[in-house]
C-alpha cells in the first residue's frame, strides 16, 4: 500500500487504491454515516499534523524561506508515519495554495509566493507519501480534515451535499476519508472517523474509528516563539 500524505482544513492527501463498490450515498447523515472507511486508514495508525498559522495582519510578512518540502517528506517517511495533515486553510481565511476564491489572501499572491500545498504534495508523492471542490479536483486528496464546525450547522456549510458528491462522483470517491467536523453538533456523531474534541481521549474504546489530535506545544497548534 502507498502511504498517504494529508493536508488539513479542509485537510487533504493523495493515495492510490483499488476502487470500491458502486453504492451511491444520499445527502443525509443516515446514508453518509453508513459509508465504510477505506482500508488504508485502518492500517495507517500514526499520522503527523502540521498547523502553519498566521494572524490576519501577518500573512503577507511570512516568507516560508525555510520551507523545504523534500526535507519534510524525508522526515515524514523516516518517522514511520503513514499520513500527514497539513493546514491548507484555517479560520483567518488565508489559503496555502493559489485559490481563485481567496484572491490576494493566499500563499501565491502574498507572503511566500509559493503553492505550499502543491509543493509539499509533490515531495510527498516522490517519497510514496501521497497528499475541497478546488482542492479535490486539483490535488485529489485521500483525506479531508474539516474544522471550524462550531460556527454554524451543517446546513449552512452544505456539508451533506458536498459529502454526497465527494463519496459518489469526485475523483477520489473510492479512497477518500473524512473526519466528523461538518457543522455544529456533528462531531462524535456524523462523518467518517471521529475527532470529537481536540486531544480527545475516550474513556473506553469506541465502536467507530477515531483519531486523537495532540499538539507538541502545551498551548498552541501552530508555531509559537518562546
Amino acid at each position: 500500500m502507498r502511504p498517504p500524505c494529508i493536508l488539513a482544513f479542509m485537510c487533504v492527501i493523495l493515495l492510490m487504491w483499488i476502487p470500491g463498490g458502486t453504492a451511491r450515498y444520499e445527502a443525509n447523515w443516515s446514508s453518509l454515516d453508513a459509508r465504510p472507511l477505506p482500508r488504508w486508514f485502518d492500517e495507517a495508525k500514526i499520522g503527523i499534523f502540521i498547523h502553519p498559522s498566521r494572524s490576519l495582519d501577518s500573512g503577507s510578512t511570512i516568507r516560508a524561506e525555510f520551507f523545504d518540502p523534500e526535507i519534510w517528506a524525508d522526515i515524514f517517511k523516516a518517522s514511520g508515519a503513514r499520513y500527514v495533515v497539513f493546514t491548507s486553510k484555517h479560520h483567518e481565511g488565508f489559503t496555502n495554495w493559489p485559490s481563485a476564491g481567496s484572491w490576494n489572501w493566499n500563499s501565491m499572491d502574498v507572503g511566500p509566493h509559493r503553492d505550499l500545498v502543491g509543493d509539499l504534495g509533490c515531495s510527498c508523492q516522490e517519497q510514496t507519501l501521497p497528499e475541497l471542490a478546488d482542492l479535490v479536483t486539483k490535488y485529489k486528496p485521500d483525506l479531508i480534515w474539516s474544522d471550524g464546525d462550531w460556527d454554524a450547522p451543517d446546513t449552512y456549510w452544505n456539508s451533506t451535499q458536498f459529502l454526497a458528491w465527494l463519496y459518489n462522483d469526485s475523483p477520489v470517491k473510492d479512497v477518500v476519508v473524512t473526519n466528523d467536523r461538518w457543522g455544529k453538533g456533528c462531531y462524535c456523531k456524523h462523518g467518517g472517523y471521529y475527532n470529537c474534541a481536540d486531544r480527545y481521549t475516550p474513556g473506553q474504546l469506541p465502536d467507530r474509528k477515531w483519531e486523537k489530535c495532540q499538539s507538541l506545544d502545551s498551548r498552541s497548534w501552530g508555531y509559537r516563539e518562546t
